[in-house]
């Protein structure tokens, strides 16, 4: 069986891409009772361009599957396309659909049990086919928050049943695969630029993020970065990086107006969360190596359940609170929805591994990659 490739910071990382996306769900929007109240403003800016979590999530999707794919092929002499599918079927398939059921089937139920007179607009046929990105071009975000975080896993599906395919035909001539796929993702962008939502949600769109993770993965397989010893420098080097990347997403709103600007929008955040991947990976004198936070590495295991979950927690949370009279109230839209929810989440995150993750994952072990035999 193949040895087991490990990058120790990446978890950390995972986890924090996962809680900026949390933060900006729970602090998306303006409610009208706290309008006026500056502590929620200022929690609302800061977390107002969290969905990048999203972005930083296809980068490493596209770094880790296509590393871990030229490992295969490299110990086993080929890639296997149809036990890398059922890898991933696995993995993801079972959580996925438990999260499309109950935000289309259950969340509906509880919705007419309150007496709400809503009706969920998804169309339930793009999320069993893992193309919910669509559904939310053509028919608007879905009613239930729990589905409307499933298209980014429709993305990587997509991703994951194209890749190995490209990457057994490009076999010669990879790195104008990487190219294409950018200038493709740009051109596209380009075409529709004035369209939030095609730019958002479209897979052509969304794709640069991928091919650029993919890109790093490639390039530093083939370069062997795992064998070398890299130093920066000066850790100044390193910090001005994270402080240049960290000022854009700030202020992403502000700088990302021009139509030029807009297009590669997408290009500029994938590289510099590329960026991050690099330094984390295969620096030995980072500023900061994230696999010392533990904790944070110990969550990272579990973002994608935490991910899939954190909207159904805060429709509990949220229920709860209305039903106790505090869902209006200053101190809830401050900091208990967001504390409450975070810590159900965490629980969702520990039962959905046990009980709907791990009896799949076990059988992972029988389509691992085999080291091919001299």
């Amino acid at each position: 069986m193949q040895q087991k490739v490990f990058f120790p910071s990446l978890d950390g990382m995972r986890f924090f891409a996962f809680f900026f996306v949390f933060m900006f769900h729970c602090y998306f929007g303006v409610p009208e009772q706290v309008s006026g109240n500056q502590v929620y403003l200022a929690l609302n800016r800061l977390w107002e361009n969290g969905d990048l979590g999203v972005n930083f999530f296809f980068t490493l999707s596209g770094f880790l599957i296509t590393y871990l794919l030229l490992r295969e092929e490299q110990d086993a002499g080929y890639i296997n396309i149809k036990n890398f599918y059922l890898r991933r079927i696995l993995r993801i398939w079972p959580l996925y659909y438990f999260t499309f059921i109950f935000g289309y089937f259950i969340f509906q139920f509880l919705i007419r049990l309150v007496g709400a007179g809503v009706t969920e607009t998804a169309n339930p046929w793009y999320y069993i086919f893992f193309l919910g990105n669509f559904n939310s071009i053509v028919n608007g975000s879905p009613l239930s928050g729990t589905l409307s975080v499933l298209w980014s896993i429709a993305i990587e599906e997509q991703y994951y049943l194209c890749w190995p395919l490209l990457l057994v035909a490009f076999r010669k001539k990879r790195q104008f695969l990487f190219w294409g796929i950018i200038g493709i993702s740009l051109a596209f962008r380009a075409v529709y630029a004035d369209n939030k939502d095609v730019l958002f949600y479209h897979s052509l769109s969304v794709m640069s993020d991928l091919a650029i993770g993919s890109w790093l993965g490639w390039w530093c397989f083939t370069k062997k970065m795992g064998q070398k010893s890299l130093h920066f420098p000066s850790r100044l080097y390193p910090i001005a990086a994270y402080a240049i990347g960290f000022t854009l997403i700030f202020f992403r709103k502000e700088i990302f107006v021009h139509p030029a600007l807009v297009v590669a929008e997408r290009l500029i955040y994938a590289i510099f969360f590329g960026f991050i991947i690099f330094e984390q990976s295969f620096f030995s004198n980072s500023f900061y190596k994230m696999e010392k936070f533990r904790l944070a590495g110990y969550w990272g295991k579990y973002t994608y359940a935490l991910y899939c979950l954190h909207i159904p927690a805060m429709v509990f949370t949220e229920g709860f609170a209305m039903m106790a009279g505090q869902g209006n109230s200053l101190w809830w839209l401050l900091w208990g929805k967001a504390l409450s929810t975070f810590l159900l989440s965490l629980a969702f995150s520990q039962l959905s591994y046990r009980f709907i993750e791990r009896p799949f994952l076990r059988l992972k072990s029988f389509f691992e990659p085999l080291v091919k035999v001299p």
